[in-house]
């Protein structure tokens, strides 16, 4: 009997370190997705500030260019 509760406490004791392994590597994960994500948003943060600033730049530029010359139609030579 003494085996078996020996083997039953190892047992045991095995199960509670792989849970207690499991949890490190889930918060451990959990911390690389939030700093992942964190990433992310600062990224596309910057990117959105420089697109907005091109934007801008391209209205500036269009509304002081000179407006171009409206073309005259061309009028097709009745055919026969």
């Amino acid at each position: 009997m003494a085996g078996d509760s020996q083997s039953s406490r190892e047992r045991a004791e095995a199960r509670f370190e792989r849970l207690q392994r499991q949890k490190r590597e889930g918060e451990a994960a959990a911390r690389d997705y939030e700093a992942n994500s964190a990433a992310v948003d600062v990224k596309t943060a910057k990117l959105k500030a420089m697109r907005l600033a091109k934007e801008a730049a391209e209205r500036e530029a269009a509304a002081s260019a000179p407006p171009k010359p409206a073309r005259k139609k061309r009028t097709t030579a009745p055919a026969g």
